[in-house]
């Protein structure tokens, strides 16, 4: 990386440089955090930091001024890194309690329960056939990028598939209560 394109952090093609000299610290703790969207998030979040560099580093003489930059830039990733695992450890801990809580309740089925549990089933039947395979696989304990690799698609085109699905799941048994 050049170190005068460094200073130029608005300039598209500075930050793509800077993101590719990050990428294998981003790599790594995507890695430890096990979690499909890590490396997304922490690729945004150095984009973001990119450009929020405080004044005062752009100010000083380019030499220093490039070494406290990468610094900064190496502590912030590390600070979002620790974040994001706590945040994936009260996440993991929450689903723990919620599932605890679970095994206690009556699990017998209410009448209404089963109605609309038809209704669901109905609703699904209509869907196009790649949103019911989504809706599957999802159903299956299946990560967005598990299903992209079974159906040939992006995780993102899951996630559009799975969203549209329920927007319309919604939107239809929504209708038929009213």
């Amino acid at each position: 990386m050049s170190r005068p394109r460094l200073f130029k952090f608005h300039d598209a093609r500075a930050t793509e440089e800077i993101v590719e000299s990050f990428t294998p610290l981003i790599k790594k703790y995507a890695f430890c955090l096990n979690n499909d969207d890590a490396k997304q998030e922490l690729t945004l979040f150095l984009i973001e930091t990119i450009q929020a560099l405080p004044g005062r580093m752009l100010s000083a003489p380019a030499q220093s001024a490039y070494a406290n930059i990468l610094s900064y830039i190496k502590k912030s990733m590390r600070h979002e890194y620790i974040l994001l695992s706590k945040r994936d450890v009260r996440r993991q801990d929450h689903e723990t309690e919620y599932d605890d809580e679970f095994e206690y309740e009556d699990q017998r089925d209410t009448p209404d329960q089963v109605l609309s549990y038809d209704s669901l089933r109905e609703e699904v039947s209509k869907l196009t056939e790649q949103q019911q395979k989504v809706i599957w696989f999802k159903y299956q304990g299946y990560s967005d990028v598990e299903i992209g690799e079974k159906l040939g698609i992006t995780r993102q085109a899951v996630n559009r598939l799975r969203n549209r699905a329920a927007d319309i799941i919604t939107e239809r048994l929504a209708d038929s209560q009213h």
